[in-house]
């Protein structure tokens, strides 16, 4: 399976889902779950869109998702020798709720023998003009994409830490091993 050819098929399904919800999120119900995060139906159906997609190419897929009702022991993640797609349907739903708001956004992580080996952000309004950017990672290839092109990344590697609404956040740079 191409997990570049999936990257490619997630942004253009997933975009005008995130238009369309947003396009009536006023009227869109939300639910706080037991953790005190936000759920809404738009979580619900991108992370149905996710697992449908990757389940399409890989049929035996196992996949951990945040909205998924199930707890505990998962028997499928310890037989799947490794290979276990990671899905956050909508990261940041308290922005994505909130008109004029643009900090969220769509990811999807797999990981091979536990190590992160591929990754996926839709962030559909972050760009400039409220336009998505997608950035996809290999780390087999040591390749980062925005937007569909290579990218050289910083010299250092960015750590953020989670702000609450209305603070600044902070970002730490720390320069990159050279090994």
């Amino acid at each position: 399976m191409s997990v570049v050819q999936l990257w490619d098929d997630l942004a253009e399904r997933l975009r005008p889902v995130f238009a369309e919800y947003r396009g009536h999120i006023a009227d869109l119900p939300v639910e706080v779950k037991a953790d005190k995060t936000l759920l809404t139906e738009a979580d619900v159906t991108v992370q149905q869109i996710i697992i449908d997609a990757i389940q399409a190419r890989e049929p035996a897929a196992v996949v951990i998702a945040e909205e998924d009702e199930r707890q505990g022991t998962r028997d499928e993640v310890a037989s799947a020798g490794g290979r276990v797609w990671v899905i956050d349907p909508i990261d940041g739903t308290a922005e994505f709720v909130q008109e004029g708001r643009v900090e969220f956004c769509s990811v999807v992580c797999l990981l091979e023998d536990w190590l992160p080996v591929s990754a996926f952000v839709l962030a559909p309004e972050l760009g400039a003009g409220r336009t998505p950017l997608v950035v996809t990672a290999d780390a087999r290839e040591r390749r980062l994409t925005l937007n569909g092109e290579v990218v050289t990344p910083p010299l250092c590697s960015w750590r953020s830490c989670k702000r609450a609404a209305g603070l600044r956040a902070r970002h730490d740079c720390v320069p990159l091993s050279k090994a």
